[in-house]
């Protein structure tokens, strides 16, 4: 049997709009429902690459460890203890005293969790995350304020104030370099927010157009098979009147005979 076309209506109007976003996506040939996303070479334009945030925390860290190399006395300058303990500020009160080392060192593991965690996620999707520079930074950033806090309960006993304060130093130069670079990446953050969004959208109408093509491609199939119902019986019927036309032909013959 032939196939019966459609008239123009609301099928053709869905394949219309199936078609016309199809084109907008980049000229897709199969129906598949594809996954939101970004495309594939998005990030791969980062204006800080990793191996360049890498080696510009290498030079901090060298910088710090130089002057150790370079001047000898500089070790036991950092580490003296010519000074009183912060014990004798806090009176030699246990309450204060474990209060502040309480307090430092949940801070201090913390940020280290903190720091596990980033790495871990850095490590297993590495191919996958974004930015991941962005995530070292911070990873680094919060190492450097858990060892402020480390050296907090350390100088309660131990009065090594200089190299306390050498941390410090450290670490005021990791935040400042992270807060420099993170400005940077807020307008490629919020792209890729936007594109994400976007890719979104037009999965979200690309799933209604299919959803009423599929319906109309129902309805289509509907009718056919009415039509392919009503031919079939069409014979049947076709067969009955040409037996009834053969039974009044025969009475009318036989009744001619008789009247012959």
């Amino acid at each position: 049997m032939r196939g019966v076309s459609p008239a123009p209506g609301h099928g053709e109007a869905a394949a219309r709009a199936l078609e016309e976003l199809i084109e907008e996506g980049g000229g897709a040939k199969d129906l598949t429902m594809p996954t939101p996303g970004i495309r594939p070479d998005f990030f791969d334009r980062q204006e800080f690459p990793t191996q360049k945030v890498l080696y510009t925390l290498i030079g901090a860290l060298t910088a710090v460890v130089i002057p150790f190399v370079v001047w000898p006395g500089l070790k036991s300058l950092a580490f003296s203890s010519i000074y009183l303990p912060h014990l004798y500020c806090y009176l030699d009160k246990p309450g204060l005293v474990w209060t502040h080392v309480t307090a430092d060192s949940v801070i201090g593991i913390s940020y280290v969790a903190i720091s596990v965690t980033l790495a871990y996620l850095i490590h297993k999707g590495k191919s996958e995350i974004p930015f991941e520079w962005m995530f070292l930074a911070f990873g680094l950033f919060i190492v450097a304020c858990a060892s402020t806090h480390f050296m907090e309960v350390v100088t309660i006993w131990i009065p090594v104030y200089v190299f306390s304060a050498g941390i410090k130093v450290f670490t005021a130069l990791v935040s400042l370099l992270t807060a420099v670079m993170l400005p940077f990446t807020v307008p490629r953050i919020i792209a890729t927010v936007r594109e994400a969004n976007a890719s979104a959208e037009r999965q979200h109408m690309l799933e209604g157009a299919l959803r009423e093509r599929n319906l109309a491609q129902e309805n289509l199939e509907e009718i056919n098979q009415g039509l392919e119902r009503r031919v079939r019986a069409r014979p049947a019927a076709l067969d009955s009147i040409n037996h009834k036309l053969q039974a009044e032909l025969r009475t009318r013959e036989r009744s001619e005979e008789k009247l012959g």
